[in-house]
């Protein structure tokens, strides 16, 4: 298998959403770069193939990946590692406040002063939200599920309680017994397609709550499925089994593990879906997005 030492923590990250991956892609990507005059193309299309590999359902890294192969297949053998760094910086100052306008968008249009809120898994998009939120005084309480096996509720529990907002800590499972107290749901997203979105297993039993739901993302997260190959498609919404050990460490004589992080919902479980450029319902979500052009380096990784 390619190793690419710069990439080890990253490859290696089982507790953050993909818009950390992400930005832990990108700064690794830059400090390669920073060591070297130049890096070989194929370099960066194994690199890029490994992190898909690792990461098939972040559509975020995804899009990233394939904007950097796009640009790839145009670079000559060996890549002026400064043309790299200045290709990566533009994406970044591209995407930079996407986050931030979808959160925007989301305070627009729903009243969150005094609401109780139920969070789930560990999302950028709605660490971002909630930024927005505490530069408006607004006071809100949350309920934060663990969302386990690998337990990276905790980290968005405690980013969010130093910034002064008040938490409860609850394991997904326990979202029927305190039901009563949310006023609403906000998930973040891993990937959308016109159909269905893709989060942290238990996110459909959150959706069943028959709360008002809201999924907050932003529009590098859409795939078109008519734009790839049913291969490709097949692999960004398949998520391959994490390991066993994490939810049994005993003798396995007659016991098979199940171990997946992530789940498919119906986009008709949620309220809204709100991005960088409106708010929307489901039936009319998937028409703002054109057809996307695909890198042959990552349809022929597969």
């Amino acid at each position: 298998m390619f190793s690419n030492p710069f990439f080890t923590k990253v490859l290696s990250d089982n507790q953050h959403g993909s818009g950390r991956v992400l930005n832990q892609a990108m700064e690794s990507f830059k400090t390669w770069g920073s060591q070297q005059t130049k890096i070989e193309r194929q370099k960066i299309i194994d690199t890029g193939q490994q992190l898909f590999k690792t990461f098939p359902n972040f559509a975020v890294l995804f899009h990233f990946l394939n904007e950097l192969l796009l640009w790839t297949e145009n670079q000559p053998p060996a890549v002026a590692s400064q043309d790299l760094i200045n290709w990566i910086l533009n994406y970044e100052k591209h995407w930079s406040y996407s986050r931030v306008k979808a959160s925007q968008n989301l305070l627009k249009n729903v009243p969150l002063s005094r609401k109780q809120i139920l969070l789930h898994s560990n999302s950028s998009a709605v660490q971002t939200l909630f930024q927005e939120i505490k530069k408006k005084n607004l006071s809100c309480t949350i309920w934060q599920t663990v969302s386990s096996p690998a337990n990276e509720g905790t980290l968005q529990a405690e980013f969010l309680a130093g910034m002064g907002f008040k938490i409860h800590l609850i394991h997904e499972n326990e979202i029927w017994l305190f039901k009563n107290h949310f006023d609403l749901t906000i998930l973040g997203s891993d990937l959308m397609t016109g159909d269905f979105f893709i989060n942290k297993t238990a996110t459909r039993s959150i959706c069943l709550l028959d709360l008002p739901t809201y999924l907050l993302s932003e529009t590098r997260k859409y795939i078109d499925e008519s734009s790839l190959t049913p291969k490709l498609f097949s692999q960004l919404t398949t998520e391959p089994p994490k390991p066993d050990n994490e939810l049994y460490q005993g003798k396995k004589t007659n016991i098979q593990v199940h171990n997946y992080y992530f789940e498919k919902t119906p986009l008709s479980k949620v309220k809204n879906i709100v991005l960088e450029n409106g708010f929307f319902t489901p039936q009319s979500f998937k028409k703002i997005f054109p057809l996307q052009k695909i890198s042959n380096y990552l349809t022929d990784s597969l």
